[in-house]
């Protein structure tokens, strides 16, 4: 977003009043630190003394934790654009004062709000929730206090693992998902909290290609879910399984497993993720031959998408529009997509979404004859990810495409299995969108 941020925005963000895309461009605008914002938002820096005033908040009422979520919200208002330095740098004692339920909450949702398009700040948020959470104060006046904080501590340790999961950190994440049950058992126990993290498991395992493992765990999320009457959350269950079929290369399966999620969870509280789901939906139905049905679909994915797409869900949107015509027999249109696709992507950094419109192009060519065309493009794929930090897997795919062509054994089969094994990794980077981060 170009223009200035009001004095709203940030509460706005954390209270979970924006949409997914409003949300992306307010972060986005706070992380460039913008100076005028940072004076239009916050009040001249107080003195320690009242600082610490603000922030030493109880829950003994609700007019104080309104309070406490107000201070929350304005220390990590200016935190964010006064440069991030300020937290790691306090002594334990000073984040020992600043610490409550509330800037925690906050920060979890800060964090989650990150996961589309910043997954390095998605993981510096969640990080801090795990330390804030960690640090607020036990009331031993308050009657299952403690077991509730050990609670908080299970969810800020379980978003933290997802957050690493994002960012490709599977390792890291395996640790703090541990982190996470072992506080969890520790705490109330709470069948809601738990399925969390059953579902937090299940995109790990599905990122390690671990279905079986990421089934039982959606499994039991969805009873836990089911039991506490979550109708909304056992639908988002659905969504996710649907996503893992695709991923394991079921597009059938999937299309029906989304389909008996969206008919599930309430469409009118998540209008992102049902945008998403039907965008997927899309996807499948194209990619199972189904034309004509996919050309329907996608006429009225455009017209939800005036009003719920944001920039990279229009691009892969157009990008869409590609894989349809290229299925429909007009190759020229197709290449004109997939090439601006593929440029735009790559100006987004998403490298393989990027190698994948090029080796849609790639087919497209390969079926008009311009060989040397194909030849050309490749090299540059491998030349691309040679540069960046990608899995083996993926530039093994290239090599082996690349040396074929070198001697004049490419098939388009090749290429689609090039393009296959990208689309695999690419749906644990950024591909179809899981129902919840």
């Amino acid at each position: 977003m170009s223009e200035h941020l009001t004095s709203t925005s940030v509460a706005d963000l954390l209270e979970g009043r924006l949409s997914l895309r409003e949300a992306r461009s307010v972060v986005a605008h706070l992380l460039q630190g913008c100076e005028a914002c940072a004076t239009a938002l916050l009040p001249p820096p107080v003195s320690e003394h009242e600082y610490d005033g603000v922030i030493d908040l109880t829950f003994a009422t609700a007019r104080v934790r309104a309070r406490e979520w107000a201070a929350a919200v304005r220390w990590l208002t200016f935190y964010i654009v006064g440069g991030r330095r300020c937290f790691s740098d306090f002594p334990r004692r000073k984040k020992r004062r600043l610490a409550s339920w509330s800037l925690c909450e906050a920060l979890l949702r800060l964090s989650y709000a990150l996961r589309k398009d910043h997954p390095e700040e998605m993981v510096h948020f969640a990080e801090m929730a795990v330390e804030v959470a960690s640090l607020v104060p036990w009331r031993p006046s308050e009657p299952n206090h403690l077991d509730q904080l050990r609670d908080l501590e299970a969810r800020a340790w379980g978003e933290l693992a997802n957050a690493y999961r994002v960012a490709d950190e599977l390792a890291l994440a395996e640790a703090a998902l541990e982190q996470a049950y072992e506080r969890y058992h520790v705490g109330t126990r709470a069948p809601v909290l738990l399925a969390r993290l059953h579902d937090i498991s299940a995109s790990l395992f599905a990122n390690q290609r671990r279905f079986a493992d990421a089934y039982r765990s959606l499994e039991k999320s969805r009873a836990l879910l089911l039991a506490a009457g979550e109708w909304h959350g056992a639908g988002r269950t659905l969504l996710n399984k649907g996503l893992f079929s695709t991923y394991e290369g079921h597009p059938a399966e999937g299309i029906q497993l989304i389909t008996d999620g969206l008919n599930e969870i309430d469409l009118d509280r998540d209008p992102d993720l049902v945008y998403h789901s039907l965008h997927n939906v899309v996807f499948l139905t194209i990619e199972t031959g189904d034309l004509e049905r996919g050309r329907e679909y996608l006429g009225l994915l455009r017209r939800l998408a005036e009003v719920r797409a944001g920039r990279l869900d229009r691009l892969k949107l157009f990008w869409l529009e590609g894989r349809l015509a290229a299925g429909l027999g007009d190759f020229e249109t197709a290449a004109r997509i997939f090439a601006q696709a593929k440029r735009a992507f790559e100006r987004a950094g998403l490298f393989y979404h990027a190698a994948l419109a090029g080796l849609d192009l790639a087919a497209v060519w390969f079926r008009q004859g311009k060989a040397a065309r194909v030849k050309g493009l490749v090299g540059e794929l491998v030349a691309a990810f040679s540069r960046v930090q990608v899995e083996r897997e993926a530039i093994g795919a290239l090599l082996v495409l690349d040396k074929a062509l070198a001697q004049d054994r490419a098939t388009l089969a090749l290429i689609e299995e090039a393009s296959a094994a990208l689309e695999r990794l690419a749906g644990k980077r950024s591909g179809p969108q899981p129902a919840r981060g």
